[in-house]
């Protein structure tokens, strides 16, 4: 299987959990014991930090005219007290985060640095996620 086709499968395996936690939040308040918005934030996080980490990577083997050892890192941060903080905030702080990252790849793609199609599957993916985000706001 090429790079192209494994990445967007595991992409597109990579929410689920937020589907679960979603779908979850409808019927139950705790999974394991743990409450299921937490879940989501926790994960949410872990998806930002992952999604930072590949700028990092990038930055580290390519011309950038952006900054991105500092924007990851910052958004980084930003993620892990979104999961500290609660659904309400927490959700509204990844959201952004989820958005900004976004914003960068569309800049990196301008610059020819990442290939269209990852830059499609970002903003499918990030649009589903935010969705998901959203949504959990009403539960």
């Amino acid at each position: 299987m090429d790079k192209p086709t494994l990445a967007k499968y595991l992409t597109y395996f990579g929410i689920l959990p937020f589907l679960f936690a979603l779908l979850s939040e409808l019927f139950i308040d705790q999974v394991w014991g743990i409450r299921v918005d937490q879940i989501l934030l926790v994960y949410g996080a872990v998806i930002v930090s992952f999604i930072s980490g590949i700028h990092w990577g990038l930055y580290l083997f390519k011309a950038s005219p952006i900054n991105l050892f500092i924007h990851s890192n910052i958004i980084t941060l930003l993620a892990w007290v979104a999961a500290l903080l609660g659904p309400i905030i927490g959700n509204v702080i990844l959201i952004l985060c989820l958005g900004y990252l976004l914003f960068l790849d569309k800049k990196l793609y301008s610059e020819q640095l990442i290939d269209s199609w990852y830059f499609r599957l970002r903003a499918r993916v990030t649009s589903v996620v935010v969705a998901i985000l959203l949504l959990s706001l009403l539960f």
